[in-house]
């Protein structure tokens, strides 16, 4: 069977998993779909025309090359058109409200770095009205992690933000569609805190002396870990309890 424009990504590399490194040759930007969790997310919902665009490339150029790949040179190509998020009409809202906060956050996350602080700076300064503008790689992990911790800050101090109702609203049904999506591809948080420490699910980054919880006991979480199908993709980063001096407490 040849590649197809409209074939799904997820297909192609289920049908012809050879073509990885094809694909990861025609453009850099493939490279991503090394990563396990992107190339089980992402995947199901772009197309090989798709594909292209975001690579840089000509859907139709892309289209024979993977197909010579297979040894199917012959296989005619005609005009590709591509239906991309671009192509739908901004809701009205848009064109009225002004864009009046605007943050990037790719170079942070190329760095490791936690981007949440900055973020919700961000939303702070944004009033009722008004759209703050996040720009963010898809890199399925952090951006989960962002929009979880978001969720929760939200929640925890919507009475101080004005217009959080709407923000924690939309923030809700987002990260439900994220949910949705990565448990359906066995991807799960791990379960950290008041857990005893484990060398299999946890990178630990320190102790905290405390009476209020048993030796090695996990009492904070730096940053969430995840798997997949019962393997650990990312361990989570805590700081596990220790004992008080003696004397104290």
């Amino acid at each position: 069977m040849p590649v197809s424009p409209n074939m799904k990504i997820s297909d192609l590399l289920k049908t012809y998993p050879t073509l990885l490194d094809v694909l990861i040759q025609q453009s850099p930007n493939f490279a991503r779909l090394r990563n396990p969790v992107f190339r089980r997310v992402l995947p199901k919902l772009v197309t090989v025309a798709q594909a292209a665009t975001m690579g840089g490339l000509e859907p139709a150029t892309l289209v024979r090359n993977l197909n010579r790949a297979l040894g199917e040179a012959d296989v005619e190509v005609g005009l590709v058109e591509v239906n991309t998020m671009a192509d739908t009409p901004a809701p009205p809202w848009y064109n009225t409200a002004p864009i009046t906060t605007t943050l990037d956050v790719r170079e942070a996350q190329r760095r490791k770095e936690e981007p949440f602080a900055a973020i919700m700076a961000a939303v702070a300064s944004v009033k009722l009205g008004e759209i703050f503008l996040l720009r963010n790689s898809f890199e399925p992990l952090p951006l989960y992690d962002v929009l979880l911790s978001a969720h929760e800050a939200v929640l925890r101090h919507k009475e101080r933000l004005e217009g959080s109702e709407e923000l924690a609203t939309g923030l809700e049904l987002i990260f439900k569609e994220f949910t949705k999506l990565f448990e359906a591809e066995g991807v799960a948080v791990i379960s950290s805190l008041g857990k005893p420490y484990d060398f299999n699910l946890h990178e630990v980054l320190g102790q905290v002396e405390t009476a209020e919880a048993p030796e090695g006991t996990v009492v904070d979480e730096v940053a969430r870990g995840y798997t997949l199908e019962g393997k650990v993709l990312r361990p989570a980063r805590v700081r596990i309890a220790r004992p008080l001096p003696r004397g104290e407490g």
